[in-house]
């Protein structure tokens, strides 16, 4: 019977498990670091000011940008 993997048949298989194990690996160390990232972008502290307060550190030049 013909060999299915043909002349260097063993490297690529080699290298299609290694590839495997790099992205398993990648993912790993991915998806907490996205879940962290997702946490901490709802969990960040915004401070709500009312018209007056914004009023007068405008008076005050005490604001760059606004956004």
């Amino acid at each position: 019977m013909a060999d299915r993997n043909g002349p260097g048949g063993n490297r690529d298989n080699r290298m299609g498990r290694y590839s495997r194990a790099a992205s398993f690996w990648i993912i790993l160390f991915l998806v907490p670091l996205l879940i962290i990232n997702a946490w901490n972008a709802r969990t960040q502290n915004l401070t709500e000011l009312t018209f007056t307060v914004i009023k007068e550190q405008l008076a005050n030049d005490n604001i760059e940008s606004v956004t």
